[in-house]
């Protein structure tokens, strides 16, 4: 699982998506250590875009 911080959604997502990942318990954790950050950026863009369809099925 690899975990989001609010910074980061905010820019990926408007405000209402936010909220809806981070009700829906997507959003768990921070990422704090800036080598993970830099390890997990294509996957992040994957995960966003999957993200991404799954609010768009939730609305």
């Amino acid at each position: 699982m690899i975990f989001l911080t609010d910074l980061a959604l905010k820019k990926c997502f408007n405000s209402e998506q936010v909220d809806i990942l981070t009700k829906s318990g997507n959003v768990v954790q921070i990422i704090e250590h800036a080598e993970a950050w830099r390890q997990t950026q294509i996957t992040l863009r994957l995960l966003i875009q999957m993200l991404k369809r799954k609010v768009a099925r939730m609305r």
